[in-house]
């Protein structure tokens, strides 16, 4: 019996060390490394890194792949990637020296939510502009039902930032004026589209995109600082950055980012693009008409809400499908697909992506003029 039990565990014994060697000779193999390798990387992560995929479209000069492997990321963190190398490696060689990249800023220090406006602006600039890359540019990211809503349709990539409070050692004042730091700061080293997030985009702005540097004036003569496109380095811009130096002034709402870059125009006029309509329609001082009755947008670029200046939250849904007014007809035309009042019926069709509106062929020669 004795002898019976050690020729069992002679037997075991044996089996084990074989199951071990063989186990250590699988190991070895760079197959099953590969797999371990890949297992422990997808628990990290369930969602792939797309920047190569990104890369690598970019380099074949296939900007709708860009496009489609940006997308892939779903509206991701910027993953350590600054500004600057993320619009380097969607950037391809094309006729427009402005990239095809469109920057919101977000700057909460009251834990603000974001808006049923702020999501049709970001959806306008998806849907109208077709731009390779979304950038928002935040201390925190945005909260509230409608972001989560905008992250569920729109690719985009966060760009965690904090406020600047100082300009050349000059304390800033608010957020606000932040926020025009921030926007000077990105024309000159990324380059791109710069919106404020109650711009609603109703037409491509690529026929603006030929120009190193676009602003639109406003009455009285002044710049606006909502809309912005440049060249990377724009010498335009660098002026306006550097004209904060020992002239920044805290106490006025638009000297710095309006008034001043519009002296600076006039002496430096071969460096900027004006529009003198398309940008600014209706103006700060007739914003009224976006309310009361409806005026011809269909040939602007953009139309500026200036939500700054209504109660909060008070642009909603219902709003946009009721309203007999410009803003109703824009935002039907952004959701919609259609300016047309919406009735309980159409509200549950699906949304058919809206149609830039087609320019006469006399209005598009007139844009590579620049206005004086």
């Amino acid at each position: 019996m004795i002898s019976s039990l050690r020729r069992s565990l002679a037997s075991v014994v044996v089996f084990t060390s074989f199951l071990l060697v063989a186990g250590i000779l699988v190991y070895s193999s760079k197959t099953y490394r590969k797999f371990v390798w890949t297992v422990v990387m997808t628990a990290k992560d369930d969602r792939p890194d797309t920047a190569p995929v990104i890369k690598s479209a970019v380099t074949k000069g296939n900007r709708s792949a860009a496009a489609a492997a940006a997308a892939a990321t779903g509206g991701d963190v910027s993953e350590g990637l600054s500004a600057v190398e993320l619009v380097r490696r969607v950037t391809v060689e094309s006729p427009f020296v402005v990239p095809n990249v469109v920057h919101f800023i977000w700057f909460d220090v009251r834990r603000r939510n974001f808006t049923f406006l702020n999501f049709i602006s970001i959806l306008s600039a998806h849907r109208i502009q077709h731009p390779d890359l979304i950038l928002v540019h935040c201390n925190r990211e945005p909260n509230g039902k409608w972001w989560t809503r905008l992250r569920r349709r729109v690719p985009l990539r966060i760009i965690r930032r904090h406020p600047p409070k100082q300009i050349f050692g000059q304390p800033i004042n608010g957020v606000f004026h932040s926020s025009d730091v921030t926007k000077f700061e990105l024309m000159v080293t990324c380059g791109g589209i710069y919106l404020d997030n109650d711009v609603i985009v109703v037409n491509s702005l690529d026929p603006l995109r030929i120009y190193n540097a676009t602003l639109g004036r406003e009455i009285p003569p002044k710049l606006i600082a909502g809309i912005m496109l440049a060249a990377p380095g724009a010498e335009f811009f660098r002026l306006v950055y550097d004209s904060y130096r020992n002239n920044y002034r805290r106490g006025d709402w638009d000297y710095n980012c309006a008034r001043l870059p519009y002296l600076l125009y006039l002496n430096h006029s071969h460096l900027l693009h004006v529009e003198r309509t398309r940008l600014t329609t209706p103006d700060f001082l007739h914003r009224n008409r976006l309310f009361n009755g409806i005026i011809d947008w269909k040939m602007l670029f953009v139309v500026h809400v200036m939500e700054h200046v209504l109660p909060p939250d008070s642009i909603q849904p219902r709003y946009m499908r009721t309203a007999r007014s410009t803003l109703g007809e824009v935002m039907r035309f952004i959701y919609y697909g259609s300016p047309a009042i919406r009735t309980q019926r159409q509200q549950q069709q699906p949304q058919p992506q809206p149609q830039p509106q087609q320019q006469p062929q006399q209005q598009q020669q007139s844009l590579r003029t620049t206005a004086h």
